[in-house]
């Protein structure tokens, strides 16, 4: 059965009427259903405003999260442009206190697993580096060069197992060689047993053989083992450098060196 035109005015109207002596009505009971009845159209119209608001929400959403990223990777590239710039300023140091010719060089490649451990940098001949130059950073010995090509160069770093430098005790003047024990620390050998040695003594290069400069950090002294069978101590020591975290290197030459 359908509803005709009339009949739907007449039921606006007597709604309207309704309504009319709903809000004039002063009877306690009335007050509090008029009361209800606003609360829930207050209630409704503000679900109904914050559904409508929705879709802007999300796109400023959208529009803040795309900032956070932006200002995050600007961010990023500010923090890593200052670690950079100190790096490069703990090596400007180096080159100044050293009697060494200084040859910045920045890490292009490493392979850092098995028994022969390089990087490789982005010097060469044509930059002045030559085989066998000592490899430094701002934290000790790294390594020596160990083949040249015209741009570039491979390194032989100090956790190699053809490496070997001419050690020292730097607080007893003690002589040793170190070389790498095949895990995360290097060996410390031909110490005399009743050598003057402890835990946290720092060792550094000795400067005998003239290959390396004397008093480059190598690392610090982790454990002393000691064989009553034995005239020497077994010395571990932790790299002063830290090989997986390299970026940029110096390469010494002699400044009256040529070769």
């Amino acid at each position: 059965m359908s509803v005709t035109a009339r009949e739907w005015a007449a039921f606006g109207l007597a709604l309207f009427l309704s309504l009319v002596l709903l809000a004039s009505n002063e009877h306690r009971q009335v007050q509090f259903v008029r009361a209800v009845a606003l609360s829930v159209a207050a209630t409704v119209d503000k679900g109904l405003a914050d559904l409508r608001s929705i879709p802007a929400s999300r796109k400023a959403i959208r529009r803040l999260s795309a900032e956070n990223a932006r200002l995050m990777l600007e961010n990023a590239r500010y923090r890593e442009a200052a670690l950079e710039n100190r790096r490069l300023r703990e090596l400007l140091g180096f080159r100044r206190r050293s009697k060494y010719n200084v040859i910045p060089a920045q890490v292009i490649g490493k392979s850092l697993e098995g028994a022969v451990r390089t990087i490789t940098v982005d010097v060469g001949a044509l930059d002045g580096v030559r085989k066998d130059d000592p490899v430094v950073n701002a934290s000790g010995l790294v390594g020596r060069v160990y083949l040249v090509g015209r741009h570039s160069s491979t390194v032989h770093l100090l956790l190699d197992r053809n490496f070997k430098v001419a050690a020292l005790i730097e607080r007893s003047r003690v002589n040793g060689i170190l070389s790498w024990s095949g895990g995360e620390y290097c060996l410390l050998e031909d110490v005399p047993a009743r050598a003057d040695v402890g835990i946290g003594d720092v060792i550094v290069t000795s400067g005998l053989g003239g290959l390396y400069p004397k008093g480059i950090r190598l690392g610090l002294v982790v454990e002393i083992s000691e064989d009553v069978t034995s005239i020497f101590k077994t010395i571990f020591v932790r790299p002063a450098v830290d090989f997986s975290r390299l970026e940029e290197v110096a390469i010494l030459r002699r400044q009256d060196t040529t070769r």
